[in-house]
């Protein structure tokens, strides 16, 4: 007589698990898979195995921490690769056409590579449309274009073409620089602990040759100012 209980229990408890496990999936919203490559790393505040494997949903925060890297395949063919001690969030696209995906790098580094995808990196919003290299950190936000362009959004609109540099400091100056592929490559090269904001910034100014600095009152045509100048 206990049996026919019992068995009832049973399959309400595996039809719950279910419905439960079925909802995640329906609500998670899949952004990509995340590889933690590392000890330290949280979503959305709770802490992730070492050298975890994870779906990325819409709507997660992620921190990786000291010694801590994670590699996203995102929808769309893309990838991102963190770098420690960063900060990202992945949320679905504004109501922009086209778009895949928003992507925040609130601090630290990231090689995102990509098409038609909003990043917020740090004070700069852009949409990136193939590879760059992003680093945010108290000194500013530099963003170097590797492969394809990026469309930087206002206060100053203006595209970023491959084998260049846009940094951004906090006083909200902006500037553009031409470096050679070389050194649009070596910015992704974050082995011995990489480079900061200001150390990229330098970096830019002694290797790179400015081409632009933009101005709240300057109406130029940065784009076509690139075109006219011939990279080292």
């Amino acid at each position: 007589m206990n049996r026919i209980p019992r068995t009832i229990f049973c399959l309400a408890t595996l039809l719950a698990s279910f419905i439960s496990s079925s909802s995640f999936a329906q609500t998670c919203g899949h952004a990509g898979d995340m590889r933690i490559r590392g000890q330290f790393a949280y979503r959305n505040g709770s802490a992730l195995s070492p050298n975890a494997r994870e779906e990325l949903c819409f709507g997660d925060k992620v921190r990786t921490g000291e010694g801590t890297k994670a590699t996203v395949a995102l929808i769309g063919n893309g990838e991102a690769k963190v770098g420690e001690s960063t900060l990202f969030t992945v949320d679905r696209p504004p109501g922009l056409e086209g778009l895949l995906m928003k992507i925040g790098i609130v601090e630290g580094r990231a090689l995102i590579k990509a098409s038609n995808v909003l990043i917020e990196a740090g004070s700069v919003t852009l949409t990136l449309r193939s590879k760059a290299n992003f680093q945010i950190d108290e000194n500013g936000t530099v963003v170097t274009v590797v492969e394809g362009s990026a469309t930087v959004m206002g206060p100053n609109p203006q595209t970023i073409t491959a084998n260049h540099q846009y940094v951004r400091s906090p006083d909200g100056s902006e500037r553009l620089y031409a470096i050679t592929h070389a050194q649009a490559q070596q910015s992704t090269n974050w082995s011995g602990g990489g480079c900061n904001a200001l150390c990229a910034i330098a970096a830019a100014v002694a290797a790179g040759i400015l081409i632009h600095e933009v101005t709240d009152h300057d109406d130029d045509d940065v784009e076509g100012q690139v075109d006219g100048h011939e990279d080292d």
